[in-house]
């Protein structure tokens, strides 16, 4: 799986950004940002922490010190965060029905050449 990574706008007009994959379904999705500036700015911090490594979160756990992705299951099936260094949430997976399918979508997202210089056309 290849993932793509752009911009876009709710109808409100805050900005966002989301990771697809080949078939343009969402793998994951950030949060939503009112100015285009401050959501390039959440997608380098993103690009910091892409390569972190994968933590199976049971309930109650909590992980700080370093960028992880932390996996759930919810009673649709699997999803996942990717959490910074002092434990924020930087972007929200989409909901997998295999446990493996949701790694697979991390595994994909980890070897994605985020590129701090690209310019994004916003859809």
């Amino acid at each position: 799986m290849e993932c793509i990574l752009e911009i876009a706008r709710t109808k409100e007009g805050d900005y966002y950004f989301k990771i697809t994959g080949e078939d343009k379904q969402v793998v994951a999705q950030s949060e939503e940002y009112e100015t285009l500036a401050t959501c390039k700015r959440a997608m380098h911090a993103v690009s910091h922490c892409i390569k972190a490594p994968v933590f199976e979160a049971t309930p109650g756990a909590f992980w700080t010190g370093r960028a992880v992705y932390e996996i759930y299951e919810t009673e649709g099936g699997y999803t996942f965060l990717l959490k910074g260094d002092y434990g924020e949430v930087l972007i929200y997976g989409s909901i997998f029905e295999s446990m493996r399918a949701c790694r697979t979508a991390i595994t994909a997202m980890i070897h994605m050449d985020m590129d701090h210089e690209t310019e994004f056309e916003v859809f």
